[in-house]
């Protein structure tokens, strides 16, 4: 699901699942690499554990792990 919402979001990404996430690997516009990261957290709950942001021409890309939250963790 995660990976369908950065495709129609216009974010080209690749993900790797790992026990406990995701390892995450891509590049988009500014504003859709960042809504697409709102968006992972609020609906897929995972949250950031290590990322790389670095500006490249008017696009952004995006390198790290997503860490997989229970239903229970606030």
């Amino acid at each position: 699901a995660a990976q369908a919402a950065a495709e129609a979001g216009g974010v080209t990404i690749e993900m790797e699942v790992l026990p406990d996430g995701v390892a995450i690997s891509g590049r988009g516009a500014p504003a859709a690499v960042l809504g697409w990261l709102a968006s992972v957290q609020a609906e897929q709950r995972l949250r950031p554990l290590e990322l790389e942001l670095a500006a490249d021409d008017a696009l952004l890309s995006i390198d790290g792990r997503l860490l997989a939250v229970g239903s229970a963790t606030p």
